[in-house]
C-alpha cells in the first residue's frame, strides 16, 4: 500500500479517474492473489488496469 501512496504517478488522476477505494487482503500468497487479479481484469476489461504493466503467467480459473 505504501508503495502506491508514496508514488505521485500512482496517486494522481489517470485517464480513468482517481482511486478512492482500496481493498486490503492479507494472505501468504499475495503475489499469486495480485497476479490473479491482474489476469482477471484483463479477461473482464480486455486490458490491464491503469498503471499495471506486468503480465502474469498465473491462471485465473478455479482449481478443484
Amino acid at each position: 500500500m505504501g508503495e502506491h501512496l508514496d508514488d505521485p504517478q500512482k496517486t494522481s488522476p489517470t485517464s480513468e479517474g482517481r482511486t478512492i477505494f482500496f481493498h486490503w487482503i492479507e494472505c501468504e500468497n499475495i503475489d499469486q492473489v495480485e497476479r490473479g487479479w491482474l489476469n482477471w481484469c484483463e479477461i473482464i476489461d480486455g486490458k490491464k488496469p491503469v498503471l499495471n504493466f506486468a503480465s502474469s503467467p498465473v491462471a485465473t480459473y478455479p482449481r478443484a
